[in-house]
C-alpha cells in the first residue's frame, strides 16, 4: 500500500511539472524575440535538462519501487544521465549569472560567444563538461570479474554501481568542485553588477533587476545544494521517528531531489514579466488558434488603437534620444570652446592647476561616461519593454500571410491590376484599357517591401504566377529609392531580386531569371549562390528546349477544390448587376404580410430574386438600432469560422471570417428577431428546430467560396440537433459595403449586392426532402467595407404542418 501512496504523488507531481515545462517551450519556440536572447535560450536549456533530469530520476524512482531488475548495460546510461543533468544545472547558473554580467559591462561590445546565434558553443561545452565526470566515475570503479553486464540484474540505484570508495570520494569531490565554483561566480557577478552599475551611474531600474536576477540564480542553486543535506535529514529522523529506511528515502528524494527541481524553473519562469504575460496567455487561448486578426475587420480595426500606443511610446523613446543627444552636443561645444578659446595657448593654460586638474578629470571621467554610458541602450530597452507589453495584441505573422493572400485572392476575383494596386487604385482591364471598378475615399499607395513581403508570402507557396507580378513590382519600388534603406524594411533591393530571378525561372522565363541574376551580382558580387545561377541559366539558354520556353508567360495556378471558379469570379465582379438577358417577367415586388396578422398594418418589402432556386429578399427587415446591438453582442464571441469536413469542423483558407452564436431570450434583440423571421417565413425557428443566430463578420479580402448551406453527408454535424436537414436560410446584411462582398448563386447564375438591413430567404431543401443542387452559392470577397452578416438555419423537423411534402416525390 505504502509503495503505491509514493507512486501516486510522485507520478500526478511530474505529470504538472511537465505541462508546465511544455507551456514555456512553446511559448520559446513559438515567439521570436525569445529565441534572439541569449538568455531566454539558456533558460530554455536548464528546462530541457532539468526535464531530462527529473524524467531520469522518476523513472529510477519507479524501478526501485517496482524492485524492477534489468542488465547493468541499461542501468549504467541511466544512472549517468541522471548526474550529468544534475550536475549540468550549477553550470547553466554559472552561465546565465555571465551573461547577465556581460549584458550590462559589454551592450554594445558584447563577446561573439554570447550572442543568440553562438551561445550554442556554450551551451554544447556545458553538457560536455557535466557528462565526462560521470563517465569516469563509473570506469575507475573496481569491476567484479563476475558480474557480466549484459546478463546480470540489478536494481537500479547509485548505491550498487557506486559501490567503490574511490567513486565515492571522486563523487564528493567532483560535487563540490562544482557547487563552489558555481557559488564564486555568482557571488563575483553579483558583487560586481552592484558595484559597478554605481560606477557607471545606469539606469536604477536596469541595476535592480539585474541584481534579482543573480540573487535569484544563487537561490536555485541553494535548491540544488538541498540533495546534499539527505545524511543530515536521515540522522535527524532516526533520533526523533521510527520511520522504515525506505520511507526516509522517499521523504529525501521528495523533499530534497524533486520539488527543488520543479520549483527552481518555475520560479525563474514566472518571475520574468515577459514569460508570465504569454505563458497566462497561452493557457487562456489553448483552445483558439492564433493568428486570426486577419480574418476579422474588426479585429483589424481594434489594431489601430494599438498602434497609437505604439507611437505614443515611440515619442518617449525620441524625446529621451532628444534629451541625450542634446547632452552630447552640450558636451561636444563645451571642449569644442575649450580648445577654442583656452588652449590656444598650451603652456601658458596648463599652468593653471585648475586647468590641468579639469583636463585630466575630462580626459579620465567624462569621456569615459560618456563613450561608455548606456543611456541609449536603456531608451531602446525601455522601448521594447514598451512594445512586448502590447505584443499579445498585435497581429502574428500568420496574419500578415492571411491579409496578403487577402490581396491576392482580390487580384484573382476581380481581375485586379497589380501595379495599379500598388498606387491605391482598384482597376481591371476592359476592351485593352484600365477601368476603374471603384474610386475609394481612403487609400495609400504601396512601398517595395510592402509587394516585397506579399510576393514572398506566394513565393514561399510556391505560387510563382502570383510572387512574380508582385515581385516586380517591388524591384521597381525600390530601383526608384535609390537603395536608400529604411530600418522600417524587412527587404532589401537584394532580395526581391533573388526571389523574383528565381520566381521567373520557375515560370520558364530564363532570359529574366539570368537578368536579374546579374542585376543582383552587380549589388553582391561574391554571392557563390547567384554566380552558380548565373552558370546554370546560361546553359539553359544555350539548348534549345530553354530557348522555346523562355516566353511561356505566367499561368494562373488552378484551384484543386473549386470547380466552378470561372463562373464565381464572373458572377462577383458583376457585384449584383445582372445582364439583361436574366430578367424574368415572372419575378416581381410586393408588400409582403404572409397572411400574418402581425404584418397587416407593417408589411415588408419583398423581391422575389429567383423563381428556381426561390430566393427573395426583403428590404428594411432590421433596424439601425437592432443591427449594432446585433454586432455589439456578437464581439466578444467571435471565433475563426469553420467548414464541415466529415464529422468534423475546422478552419479552411475557402472561408475567411469570424462568427459568433447568439442565443437570447423572447424579450431580448435576438428573440424578437426569431419573431419576426417566424412571421414572415411560417416556420418554427425556436431551438432545436432553428439553430441558434450566427453572426458573421468578414476579413481582409473575407469570403466564402462555394458551397451548400445543406448537409451533403450523413455525417455532416448539421445532424447533431437531431432535427434534420437545413431546410431554409435566412441571412440579414448587418451593413453595408462599398465594393464586393455579394452572395453569389452559381448554378442559379445571378448574384444579390449586399443591402444594409434586407434579409435574404432561400429553400436548401426540395419538399421531398433531397437538397436543391441549384441553391450553391458563394460569399465574394469584399472589397472595400466592413461586411457583418447573421444567419438563421432552420431545420426540417418542426415544420411538418408549415412546410408540407408535396404529392409529387419529384418535387
Amino acid at each position: 500500500m505504502s509503495v503505491i501512496i509514493k507512486v501516486c504523488v510522485v507520478i500526478p507531481f511530474f505529470c504538472v511539472f511537465l505541462c508546465c515545462i511544455a507551456v514555456m517551450l512553446h511559448i520559446f519556440a513559438s515567439h521570436r524575440q525569445f529565441l534572439d536572447t541569449s538568455r531566454y535560450i539558456l533558460f530554455a536549456c536548464m528546462l530541457i535538462n532539468d526535464t531530462l533530469q527529473l524524467l531520469t530520476s522518476v523513472l529510477l524512482f519507479l524501478l526501485v519501487m517496482g524492485q524492477l531488475k534489468f542488465a547493468l548495460v541499461y542501468c549504467v546510461p541511466l544512472l549517468v544521465v541522471s548526474t550529468a543533468t544534475f550536475q549540468n544545472t550549477p553550470l547553466i547558473l554559472a552561465t546565465m549569472s555571465l551573461e547577465r554580467y556581460v549584458a550590462i559591462f559589454y551592450p554594445l561590445q558584447r563577446p561573439a560567444a554570447w550572442r543568440s546565434d553562438r551561445i550554442w558553443i556554450i551551451i554544447l561545452s556545458l553538457w560536455l563538461i557535466s557528462s565526462i565526470f560521470p563517465i569516469i566515475d563509473h570506469t575507475i570503479g573496481k569491476h567484479d570479474p563476475t558480474v557480466n553486464v549484459l546478463s546480470t540484474t540489478v536494481i537500479c540505484k547509485p548505491a550498487v554501481v557506486k559501490s567503490s570508495p574511490i567513486q565515492i570520494l571522486f563523487n564528493a569531490a567532483v560535487s563540490i568542485l562544482f557547487f563552489a565554483v558555481v557559488a564564486v561566480i555568482i557571488l563575483f557577478t553579483y558583487v560586481r553588477i552592484l558595484l559597478e552599475t554605481r560606477k557607471l551611474r545606469q539606469d536604477r531600474v536596469s541595476v535592480s533587476k539585474a541584481m534579482h536576477t543573480v540573487l535569484l540564480h544563487g537561490f536555485q542553486l541553494l535548491l540544488c545544494i538541498l540533495a546534499f543535506t539527505s545524511p543530515i535529514t536521515e540522522t535527524l529522523i532516526v533520533l526523533h521517528a521510527k520511520w522504515l529506511p525506505e520511507d526516509i528515502a522517499f521523504f529525501n528524494y521528495f523533499c530534497f531531489i524533486l520539488i527543488p527541481r520543479f520549483l527552481s524553473p518555475l520560479i525563474y519562469g514566472f518571475r520574468d514579466q515577459t514569460l508570465r504575460v504569454w505563458a497566462l496567455l497561452t493557457a487562456a487561448v489553448i483552445p483558439v488558434s492564433v493568428g486570426e486578426m486577419y480574418t476579422s475587420l474588426l479585429n483589424v480595426k481594434q489594431a489601430i488603437s494599438v498602434e497609437r500606443k505604439l507611437i505614443d511610446y515611440l515619442r518617449t523613446y525620441l524625446d529621451h534620444e532628444l534629451e541625450r543627444l542634446e547632452d552630447i552636443k552640450r558636451f561636444y561645444a563645451k571642449v569644442s570652446n575649450l580648445h577654442a578659446e583656452l588652449y590656444k595657448g598650451p603652456a601658458t593654460a596648463m599652468a593653471n592647476p585648475l586647468v590641468a586638474f579639469t583636463l585630466i578629470k575630462r580626459l579620465q571621467s567624462e569621456w569615459l561616461n560618456l563613450v561608455y554610458s548606456n543611456e541609449a541602450l536603456e531608451n531602446t530597452q525601455a522601448l521594447r519593454s514598451s512594445y512586448e507589453k502590447e505584443e499579445a495584441d498585435l497581429p502574428k505573422l500568420e496574419d500578415l500571410q492571411g491579409a496578403a493572400k487577402g490581396l491576392m485572392r482580390l487580384q484573382d476575383v476581380y481581375a485586379l491590376q497589380v501595379p495599379s494596386l500598388v498606387k491605391g487604385r482598384f482597376q481591371r482591364v476592359a476592351n485593352g484599357k484600365p477601368i476603374d471598378i471603384y474610386l475609394p475615399a481612403v487609400s495609400v499607395p504601396l512601398s517595395g517591401d510592402d509587394c516585397f513581403l506579399v510576393g514572398k508570402v506566394a513565393y514561399e507557396q510556391e505560387d510563382y504566377y502570383h510572387s512574380v507580378q508582385w515581385l516586380e513590382e517591388s524591384v521597381r519600388l525600390f530601383r526608384g529609392t535609390g537603395r536608400e534603406w529604411s530600418p522600417e524594411n524587412e527587404g532589401t533591393l537584394e532580395d526581391a531580386l533573388d526571389h523574383l530571378a528565381f520566381s521567373h525561372f520557375k515560370t520558364g522565363n530564363i532570359s529574366s531569371a539570368l537578368s536579374l541574376s546579374l542585376e543582383l551580382l552587380h549589388h553582391d558580387p561574391m554571392n557563390g549562390r547567384v554566380l552558380q545561377n548565373v552558370e546554370k541559366y546560361e546553359k539553359l539558354l544555350v539548348t534549345s528546349a530553354a530557348k522555346s520556353v523562355g516566353g511561356s508567360g505566367l499561368k494562373r495556378p488552378t484551384s484543386t477544390y473549386l470547380r466552378t471558379r470561372d463562373t464565381y469570379e464572373r458572377l462577383c465582379q458583376t457585384q449584383g448587376s445582372q445582364p439583361m438577358n436574366f430578367e424574368n417577367p415572372r419575378l416581381f415586388c410586393d408588400y409582403f404580410t404572409n397572411g400574418n396578422p402581425g404584418l397587416l398594418l407593417l408589411p415588408v418589402r419583398r423581391e422575389v430574386l429567383s423563381l428556381q432556386p426561390y430566393v427573395v429578399l426583403y428590404h428594411n427587415f432590421i433596424n439601425d438600432a437592432e443591427a449594432e446591438d446585433i454586432k455589439g453582442l456578437a464581439q466578444t464571441g467571435l471565433r475563426r469560422s469553420v467548414v464541415a469536413t466529415g464529422v468534423k469542423q475546422e478552419t479552411a483558407e475557402y472561408r475567411i471570417s469570424k462568427s459568433a452564436w447568439l442565443n437570447g431570450s423572447a424579450q431580448s434583440t435576438v428573440g424578437k428577431l426569431d419573431q419576426k423571421i417566424s412571421r414572415l417565413t411560417g416556420l418554427n425557428v425556436k431551438h432545436p428546430y432553428g439553430e441558434y443566430l450566427q453572426v458573421v463578420n468578414y476579413g481582409i479580402g473575407g469570403h466564402y467560396e462555394p458551397h451548400f448551406d445543406h448537409a451533403t453527408s450523413p455525417s455532416s454535424p448539421v445532424y447533431k440537433l437531431k432535427t434534420g436537414n437545413r431546410v431554409a436560410t435566412f441571412m440579414i446584411y448587418l451593413s453595408s459595403v462599398e465594393a464586393g462582398g455579394s452572395t453569389a448563386f452559381i448554378y442559379a447564375n445571378f448574384s444579390v449586392p449586399v443591402v444594409e438591413k434586407a434579409a435574404i430567404f432561400w429553400w436548401n431543401l426540395h419538399r421531398n426532402g433531397q437538397g436543391d443542387v441549384d441553391t450553391l452559392h458563394a460569399g465574394c470577397p469584399v472589397l472595400i467595407g466592413d461586411k457583418w452578416v447573421a444567419n438563421k438555419w432552420i431545420h426540417e423537423h418542426g415544420q411538418e404542418f408549415q412546410h408540407r411534402c408535396s404529392l409529387n416525390p419529384e418535387e
